[in-house]
């Protein structure tokens, strides 16, 4: 059980001769009281940390928009690596193998890449939950990982038109260090927001991270869709680049409360592997929230890395990567309204709510597009991917928040965060190499290309209703984990100090 002792503010200090394991939790914590420097009228103002650290005070007005600035400004940096997944990698794949083996390839390619997310991922969550560095525990990793990040990017600039089919192997691996470069600096920052935000503002925050992820997601798609060429992608590459650079910076100025080697157990392989096991009865929501994210994670890589071909050869549109762009450009300018609104609301009507508006929107506009697939029209299509993006939008608005509400308040939050990151990784492997096979499948058997695509649309709307019905055991909040906290109180009676 998890003890938090609260001394009354109101105390005179008599309290300073209470016995010091009366602040004690049963791990990793400090003898701090949650009251010093707490905001007047704000009882949220410190809310600690799962180690037990107590949070600065979080600003107010204007330099509230600032640090929320700050905490985000990293995902538009991850966001930019979506433009890689969509427009610049499947470009790359058809120029090296060809039109014939291109869906194939592109489902074999990002494997490794995802595995090592798989591994990296929560590793780095654990050892940045016990770092013990004078600059924080998240920002060393957040940096080193960008660094990966931007040297790998650029090492795959040489793949192109006329490369030796060899090659496509040689990318592979090079994919592989670029994705343990983003499971390094990602897996540190999903504890950053908990170990910086009080949680009756999870939403906003959630919120405020997905529109800039968006906003990120938009304008590398914008310039990828532009500068892309199978001959030359120098220019793509190198924007991409600079794009992941400028914006990781304002996250490296995030105040973090550096941790002392005493207040967190020493790093050792036994117990990062016993971390994995999370009792059922205490994390029952956070487990339904992994098998949530994973379904539509799932439903979206069917579908996203294989865009481009179904407008290439569904659609018959003449230049695929610019309407590629297009497409998703419109997906995500209609994300932007839903992911701002959901944010904000969430905190007052729960999550649960908008994932169920997001399934439903979403299943409704691939089931749209499954039917423009029968009867081409390009209009139609983006329109499709406008309301598609709304019903994401509120998916990415809520979905931090939710899992981070599911999880006791004595979990390891980066490890945990990261372990729900996994079915992100797990969609990235599975649903691409089976999309893959099926299209290349039907395709070898000579059978009409929409047969193909009307099993990956049907697969994906799958995934979406069955993601519908998982939502429905998770317990928001404090009843997801109600039996976790134990509060004692105790009154002296001689100097009526209450602890």
């Amino acid at each position: 059980q998890h003890m938090a002792c609260i001394i009354d503010p109101s105390s005179s200090g008599e309290h300073e001769n209470a016995p010091a394991a009366l602040y004690a939790s049963h791990d990793d914590a400090t003898l701090t009281s949650p009251t010093d420097g707490m905001e007047h009228g704000s009882p949220a103002a410190h809310y600690p940390t799962p180690e037990g650290v107590v949070l600065p005070p979080f600003p107010k007005g204007v330099s509230r928009y600032v640090e929320l600035f700050k905490l985000s400004s990293f995902w538009f940096s991850n966001s930019v690596l979506g433009a890689f997944v969509t427009v610049v990698l499947p470009s790359q794949i058809t120029a090296i193998v060809g039109d014939q083996k291109k869906e194939e390839y592109l489902g074999i390619v990002p494997i490794l890449g995802s595995l090592a997310q798989l591994i990296v991922n929560p590793l780095v969550g654990y050892l940045s939950d016990h770092c013990t560095s004078r600059f924080g525990k998240r920002r060393p990793y957040i940096l080193a990982g960008s660094v990966f990040v931007i040297a790998f990017m650029l090492s795959l600039i040489p793949f192109k038109i006329g490369s030796p089919l060899w090659s496509v192997w040689v990318m592979m691996v090079l994919i592989g260090g670029l994705a343990s470069g983003v499971s390094c600096s990602a897996g540190a920052y999903v504890g950053l927001i908990p170990d910086r935000v009080p949680q009756e503002h999870y939403g906003v925050a959630s919120g405020s991270m997905a529109f800039v992820g968006v906003v990120g997601l938009l304008t590398a798609t914008v310039a990828a869709g532009l500068l892309t060429n199978k001959a030359n992608y120098i220019p793509v590459y190198v924007v991409l680049a600079s794009f992941y650079l400028v914006f990781v910076v304002p996250t490296l100025f995030v105040r973090e409360v550096p941790l002392s080697k005493g207040e967190v157990a020493p790093i050792s392989l036994r117990h990062f592997l016993k971390s994995f096991y999370l009792p059922r009865n205490k994390y029952k929501s956070f487990y339904w929230m992994i098998i949530t994210r994973t379904l539509f994670q799932l439903s979206l890589y069917c579908i996203l890395p294989n865009i481009q071909f179904w407008l290439a050869d569904v659609l018959r549109v003449p230049s695929p990567e610019l309407y590629t762009s297009i497409l998703l450009i419109i997906l995500q300018v209609s994300c932007i309204p839903s992911t701002l609104l959901a944010g904000t609301l969430s905190d007052r009507l729960g999550k649960k709510v908008f994932v169920y508006v997001s399934s439903a929107v979403m299943i409704v506009a691939l089931s749209m597009q499954l039917v423009i697939s029968y009867y081409p029209s390009l209009p139609a299509a983006l329109v499709m991917g406008g309301l598609f993006g709304v019903g994401y939008g509120c998916f990415l608005a809520v979905d931090w928040a939710l899992a981070l509400h599911v999880l006791p308040p004595d979990a390891d939050m980066a490890k945990c965060m990261g372990i729900w990151r996994s079915g992100f990784y797990i969609a990235q492997i599975i649903s691409p190499f089976i999309a893959g096979f099926i299209l290349s499948a039907f395709k070898e058997a000579h059978y009409h290309v929409l047969s193909g695509y009307t099993c990956i649309f049907g697969l994906a709307i799958g995934y979406l209703v069955l993601a519908t019905v998982c939502i429905s055991p998770i317990e928001e909040g404090r009843k997801a984990h109600k039996d976790v906290d134990l509060v004692i109180t105790f009154t002296r009676e001689d100097t009526n100090t209450s602890l």
